[in-house]
């Protein structure tokens, strides 16, 4: 599929295995510093939002739902694919059309979140 994708657009490909014991921060670094993002990851699909690249994910069936809660909360479903769909590539060169007034307020529910519950872990 990354042959398929880099032929088609001419970009420069990198595989990243999440489970090859590499660093969170090696992780972000990658992402960060992408001009595109194709990802089987729910977080590699959040932390491409984030930071505003384009993307692709491919997600099995068994995790499809919470994809699909993210897809229609930032109005990105067209970017899930499954491996039976036809995958658009042209959307690794099409810029994200986020509301960032909504990625704000799902940082901040998050971070409230977190504060609630280490608060209460660790208050015991």
């Amino acid at each position: 599929m990354l042959e398929k994708a880099s032929k088609k657009l001419n970009f420069e490909f990198y595989h990243f295995p999440l489970n090859n014991g590499s660093s969170v921060e090696y992780f972000l670094y990658y992402l960060i510093n992408s001009q595109a993002v194709l990802t089987n990851s729910y977080h590699g699909t959040v932390f491409s939002i984030i930071f505003n690249n384009p993307f692709i994910s491919i997600c099995s069936d068994p995790r499809k739902a919470r994809f699909n809660t993210l897809g229609n909360l930032f109005n990105v479903s067209e970017r899930l694919f499954t491996l039976k769909n036809e995958i658009n590539f042209d959307l690794l060169i099409k810029p994200l059309n986020i509301d960032y007034d909504i990625l704000k307020k799902e940082r901040r529910r998050s971070i409230n979140f977190l504060k609630k519950n280490l608060k209460s872990k660790f208050n015991r």
